[in-house]
Formats: structure tokens, sequence, C-alpha cells
């Protein structure tokens, strides 16, 4: 069994089984918290740690190797463990580099990082003003800038919570931010509600009622991956579940070649195998 498998296999096996029908978006451990249990996993560098809608992603580097570890902010456990070899990547700057080169050019406090497969993106803030800061990992040249003024909001998050509840008297699952509205998200009997409220004036914008799925989950992450490997006997780089949908979608790569395994997590019936 080679190294990641192992990882994998671990990870998912302090999972566990997948039970219930809706994820409740309350976060009960810090970062710094989620830092420390990915560092029990690999006891390396942390390169970056930020959050992920439901998750924490912390990108641990050791022994050359890269290490991205998922772990869910309400119950700590980690979801996903993926690795790649430091040599064969084509990022010739580290994120740490990055926030250096950021720095000098806006002298403030960073507030969020972002990393996709070409760029970095450092978001700084500075007396009134938010910067967007572009960096091409390959290059390491800053690519764009972004100035923005920062906004105040007349209604606080608390008190937009407040005015949601009044309309939908649930619980509240989920919150979202964005320049204008608040999104509550309210669990109430078999329905979930996403309530928009605009930040300026207090004044409830949309509410949207849709009915919960009840999908059945009788397979594991661990039981997906083992009959995906029946299917297709190679090396295991990523496992997801898919609620919407009742599926486990599993990652193989076999000869160079990857390769999609769709199984039913009702009762584990292998719904399709795609080459990549």
């Amino acid at each position: 069994m080679n190294t990641l498998t192992k990882l994998l296999l671990s990870g998912l096996i302090s999972l566990g089984v997948i039970t219930g029908v809706y994820a409740h978006n309350v976060q009960s451990i810090s970062l710094d918290e989620a830092k420390k249990i990915a560092l029990e996993n690999i006891d390396g560098h942390i390169q970056d740690a930020q959050e992920d809608g439901d998750d924490y992603e912390i990108t641990i580097e050791k022994d050359q190797t890269i290490y991205d570890i998922e772990i869910d902010k309400t119950s700590g456990e980690v979801k996903e463990i993926n690795q790649e070899d430091r040599e064969t990547s084509s990022q010739a700057m580290t994120l740490e580099e990055a926030k250096q080169l950021a720095l000098k050019e806006v002298n403030g406090k960073i507030i969020s990082t972002k990393s996709d497969s070409d760029d970095y993106e450092i978001t700084i803030e500075k007396d009134d003003y938010i910067y967007e800061i572009e960096i091409d990992k390959t290059t390491g040249k800053m690519t764009d800038i972004e100035k923005e003024k920062k906004t105040t909001s007349k209604i606080t998050l608390e008190e937009a919570k407040q005015l949601a509840l009044k309309e939908v008297n649930g619980k509240i699952i989920s919150t979202k931010s964005d320049s204008d509205e608040y999104e509550i998200t309210i669990e109430k009997d078999a329905y979930i509600y996403e309530i928009e409220v605009n930040k300026n004036t207090g004044t409830i914008t949309d509410i949207d009622k849709d009915k919960q799925k009840t999908t059945t989950i009788n397979i594991s992450k661990a039981k997906a991956q083992d009959i995906a490997l029946k299917q297709m006997n190679g090396k295991v780089v990523k496992v997801e579940y898919d609620q919407e949908d009742g599926e486990y979608s599993v990652e193989i790569v076999k000869n160079h070649i990857e390769y999609e395994v769709s199984i039913d997590a009702d009762n584990g019936k292998v719904l399709k195998v795609e080459k990549d």
C-alpha cells in the first residue's frame, strides 16, 4: 500500500460513515486548532491555511512533497489528504515569498490569501482601502493590483440574523456575506430557507424555500474506495461525496491515466467509470 493510500485511509476511517441529510455550517474549531490537527497527520511545515466553505484547507510541505489537507470546521475530522511531489510542480514561488512581495508593494495587513493553478491572490488592508494583488506562481511577477475603498455596513450580521429569524423561526445553519447583502440559511421542519438581507437598509430582498433532500447513505468513503479499486486497480488520489446526487466520486490514477469511478452511496453500485 503506497503512502498516499495510507494517508487517505487514515483520514477516511476517522471520518467514518457520513450521517444526516444536510451539513450544518457551524464552526466549532478555530483555524489554529485545524493547523494542529493537520500537523498531527503530516509533521512538516505549514505553507498555507485558509477557510473554504465548511472546511479548512491546510497546505504542508514535507520532504519535497506538498500535502493539501481538508479538515471539517465543525467536527475537526480530516476529510481528505492530497499530495504532490514538489519537484514535479511548475511552481517557482512559495506562498510565503508571494506574501513578502505583496507587502513590499503595499505595506499593510494581509487579511486573506487564495491560490489557484497559476496565481496567488493576496488581499491586504491598509488605511481605508482593500488591495487585491495577483502574483504569477511561476514567474513571481505581480500581474494585477486592485484597490477598493472599504465599506461599512449599517446592518451587522447579528442584526441580519434576528431579522431572518423573525421571518422564519427556525435554526440558522449558515451565513454568507458579500458587498451588498447577508445570506442567512435557516432550517425549519423539512425545508431549507435562504434569506437575503440588504446590508444598508435591513430589508429582506429575497427568500428561497427548498425541501431537504433525503438521500440514504449506507456506504462509507472507505468502502467506496475499496469498491472503486476493485473496478480499477490503481492509486487513489481523491474521494468525494456529492450530496445532491447521492454519489461518491473516486479518482484513480493507473499507468499515468486518471479515471473517475462513480458509486451509489446507498447500495454501493458502480454507476460509471470515466477516463480523463
